[in-house]
């Protein structure tokens, strides 16, 4: 089945046209005035967060623009578990097939394709949590409470019978007061998708060495609930261990800690905090890196089904509740949302000034490397640069498309014109870039990347359409277009 591009999804949203009821009411949520819907995108789908005018509540509303193996069969046993299983520690969640109505471009006929449903919920994801709170030691109490809100969690989880499949800082939202909600359930195991194999590992700085795509099912969150478990416990204990450890990809270990776990430099700092909680999880871990059938000595096996039917009922109580207090933390985000908006346009408001551009010409005029200067006219460098006020844009010479991370290290390698302070451009540089895109010579109608990483999910970078100026926050491992500035 072939997926409409991101372009495409863009202008549906905006216009919703359903075969059923479900989105009816739904209307995209944009950013600025330019009507670019509030969203981001990965591998397999692009999310853009919409609003249910019927009910005031906000979705995040995924939309495929790739195939995914067993696609139907597997969204929708997620969806039936997690609606017959209800719990804090899920959003509402829902798989719609054959549900947007889309005419692919090229085309006259009206196609419809699957979306997923999913709860928008207001807070941080934990990494952003941590980076906030362990710089401060007076909220070591909210980094005992998230720890004790952790264990909870797993607890509860385990005796459902699922496995998240790719548990990480990135996948987990700390709500304000401190409880935690699970996100992206495209790697769940449920006990309807019992025999099938994974369709991805996770995050290698949180899995088991040994963690195969044939191995699916309650394990695959074992290690995780482990690693996570130890390092939310030592942040509780000393939090400066964040910064020392975490770096945007993991909490405090990284995979070649697994190797030799002993002789790891984390190992020997957690053993040197002296807790005996740290202790029995490091235990468990040693014991879990030998076999990764082990099961970890950290659930309560005293949990039984009649707790945990009341653990459910409590469980939709509190989604209740926490439905009321999003309403007020609503209208408190839309009041941040117009501050941002006017801080955009006043900065595509800016014009470069006459000393910026003076001081370009004189670059120009009077290069740093005297062997440059013999070598290279004006004319060359016109020929292969587009320079906008002060920046000057690669347009020649140009690379093939990369993920984010080597994008950035192609042009901070880059050697070009003599010059050797090549970079990635900002997202409001490329921006600068797309309303001068007539001027460039070799510019697709396509997605580029900016250097300018989402605050809010750190894997995730800001790239531009050059064919519709839509900016979202792609996935880091997208592989796109780019061009260097300086």
């Amino acid at each position: 089945m072939n997926f409409p591009s991101i372009t495409e999804y863009v202008q549906a949203v905006n216009h919703i046209k359903t075969r059923g009821d479900k989105l009816q009411n739904f209307k995209s949520i944009r950013n600025d005035n330019f009507g670019r819907p509030i969203g981001s995108a990965g591998k397999f789908a692009t999310v853009f967060k919409m609003e249910d005018l019927a009910t005031n509540k906000k979705y995040a509303l995924k939309c495929f623009i790739r195939e995914n193996i067993e696609r139907k069969e597997r969204y929708e046993a997620i969806s039936q578990f997690i609606k017959n299983n209800p719990s804090i520690y899920f959003c509402d969640y829902e798989y719609i097939d054959k549900e947007l109505a889309i005419t692919p471009q090229g085309t006259k006929q009206e196609e419809l394709y699957p979306v997923v449903k999913m709860e928008w919920v207001e807070g941080e994801t934990l990494g952003v949590y941590l980076q906030n709170n362990c710089s401060n030691i007076s909220n070591k109490s909210k980094l005992e409470t998230l720890y004790k809100n952790w264990r909870e969690l797993i607890n509860i989880t385990y005796h459902l019978g699922f496995a998240h499949g790719d548990l990480k800082h990135d996948n987990m939202i700390v709500l304000p007061n401190g409880e935690i909600k699970l996100i992206d359930y495209d790697g769940m195991f449920v006990p309807a998708l019992k025999g099938r194999d994974a369709l991805e590992e996770g995050s290698q700085n949180y899995q088991h060495p040994k963690r195969y795509n044939k191995v699916f099912d309650l394990r695959i969150d074992y290690f995780p609930h482990l690693i996570i478990s130890i390092s939310l416990k030592a942040l509780s204990i000393k939090p400066s261990l964040y910064s020392l450890y975490a770096n945007g990809e993991n909490l405090l270990f990284m995979s070649n800690d697994f190797v030799n776990l002993q002789n790891s430099k984390i190992f020997k700092d957690l053993k040197s905090l002296k807790d005996s909680i740290i202790d029995e999880l490091l235990q468990e871990l040693e014991k879990s890196l030998k076999d990764i059938n082990y099961t970890p000595n950290i659930y309560n096996s005293n949990q039984s089904s009649n707790t945990q039917q009341l653990s459910n009922k409590i469980a939709k109580l509190e989604l209740e509740l926490q439905a009321e207090k999003s309403k007020v933390i609503n209208l408190q985000n839309e009041n941040s949302q117009l501050k941002i908006q006017v801080q955009n346009l006043q900065n595509q408001l800016k014009q470069p000034t006459n000393s910026n551009v003076q001081n370009l010409q004189n670059q120009l005029k009077q290069p740093t490397n005297s062997n440059v200067q013999n070598q290279l006219t004006q004319v060359e460098i016109a020929s292969k640069t587009i320079t906008i006020g002060n920046l000057m844009f690669q347009d020649a010479n140009l690379p093939k498309r990369m993920n984010w991370k080597d994008a950035c290290k192609y042009c901070e390698n880059l050697r070009l014109l003599g010059f050797s302070d090549w970079r990635l451009p900002t997202i409001e540089e490329l921006r600068i870039a797309y309303q001068h895109k007539s001027e460039f010579r070799n510019m697709q109608n396509d997605w580029y990347w900016s250097s300018t990483i989402d605050k809010t999910y750190t894997s995730y970078s800001w790239g531009l359409s050059f064919s519709s100026g839509n900016d979202y926050n792609l996935d880091q491992y997208y592989i796109i277009l780019f061009r260097c500035v300086r």
